[in-house]
């Protein structure tokens, strides 16, 4: 009984390599021709539109309920700050409040308690990029005190990334038709298109930034920011 199941087996694999085989011919047959592998490129740059901005709120008091009261009021502080700049009510994230202890660590001492941390994290969305210094000076005197991020981006991303991608094919192109040009070819058509979607890449100005530049370089810092959105695409070019 084994025996025959191993017999079984050995001409299972022999007819799948065979049937691999036969299948695989006319591709290589196909593909036996003239061609050329050209990879087109492309990267653009834009200037942001929008600003993603996160700041947080932390304090540390005695009492629990003093931390929270002193976090919930530096927040109402910051909205009402706020109003003055038209950000509309979806422009403006708070998150739910964050309560911990907080120990001090003395030399060979057991640690003590020092008292409550409250913490509250804030996201702004922000159109008016002139803007963005004012509205972190009102935060700050509001009692924000740490700028986690600011990101940049664009509302829509979409049509610079199609324009990437067009002008990326459009690279391939050129190159392939410079290339058959040059050794007395001609394009005979698309064999093969390889391609991976790329996202744009958006630059970050961290809190470090933010807390020790000067008011002039860091607003100068926002207009020369930009995204650079790129792309790639390989093709296989067939020549007569």
């Amino acid at each position: 009984m084994l025996k025959n199941l191993k017999v079984w087996f050995s001409i299972f694999a022999v007819a799948v390599v065979c049937n691999l085989t036969i299948l695989s011919q006319p591709y290589a047959a196909e593909f036996n021709q003239p061609h050329i592998n050209v990879t087109g490129v492309s990267q653009i740059e834009v200037k942001p539109d929008t600003a993603n901005i996160s700041i947080s709120v932390s304090v540390v008091k005695p009492k629990a309920i003093e931390a929270k009261e002193a976090a919930d009021h530096a927040v109402a502080n910051l909205m009402k700050r706020l109003t003055k700049f038209d950000l509309k009510k979806g422009d403006i994230t708070s998150a739910n409040l964050n309560l911990s202890t907080e120990y001090r660590y003395p030399p060979k001492q057991e640690r003590q308690l020092v008292g409550f941390r409250a913490s509250r994290d804030i996201k702004l969305s922000v159109s008016n990029l002139d803007k963005i210094s004012k509205i972190l000076d009102e935060s700050i005197k509001s009692g924000v005190n740490q700028v986690n991020s600011i990101n940049f981006s664009v509302k829509d991303k979409n049509k610079y990334l199609e324009e990437a991608r067009a002008l990326a094919i459009k690279d391939a192109k050129v190159k392939a038709r410079a290339l058959a040009k040059g050794f007395d070819s001609k394009l005979a058509g698309v064999w093969e298109i390889r391609y991976q979607n790329m996202q744009p890449s958006e630059r970050p100005v961290f809190k470090e930034r933010m807390m020790f530049s000067s008011a002039a370089a860091t607003d100068n810092g926002y207009q020369n920011s930009k995204i650079t959105f790129s792309d790639r695409v390989q093709v296989v070019f067939l020549i007569k």
